[in-house]
């Protein structure tokens, strides 16, 4: 969902699963390497180092073979609970949230992207809003099979 009069897009899902397996999908780069991206885009980690401050980079490949460099850099972790990273291209830069919250044997899932610039929010706001939805897909096909 993309806030009016704001650079912030929100994307939230209940995801039948327990936030333990969530947070594993997120923080085990093998597992993030499968779920993460829109679909029918695959990546290639050359770094993820899960702690603030840590690097995360990767080229991310679209399905007309298309390939996207991305550099992150964490900002903060609170296990099972947040993970804050700065996404930094020259293209654009936002913050990117992700909220973890336990409900019974699920998990609700909140990830919210905020840009810099209002321009280049403009240019890909409803591309990311669906990207991130496609996104969520993944992650919810990958928790079946943590159960």
């Amino acid at each position: 969902m993309v806030l009016e009069n704001s650079n912030t897009i929100i994307n939230a899902r209940v995801i039948n699963q327990q936030t333990e397996k969530i947070w594993m999908a997120w923080s085990n780069p093998d597992l993030l390497k499968q779920w993460w991206g829109p679909k029918n885009f695959t990546n290639q980690f050359h770094e993820f180092n899960f702690v603030p401050n840590g690097e995360w980079k990767f080229t991310m490949t679209g399905p007309d073979n298309s390939t996207f460099e991305n550099y992150n850099r964490f900002t903060e972790i609170i296990p099972q609970r947040k993970i804050q990273f700065q996404h930094i291209q020259n293209n654009h830069t936002f913050t990117g949230t992700f909220e973890f919250e336990s409900i019974a044997q699920k998990t609700l899932l909140s990830f919210k992207i905020e840009f810099i610039n209002s321009e280049e929010f403009k240019k890909v706001a409803d591309f990311i809003d669906q990207a991130n939805e496609e996104n969520l897909d993944k992650l919810e096909g990958l928790s079946v099979q943590l159960q």
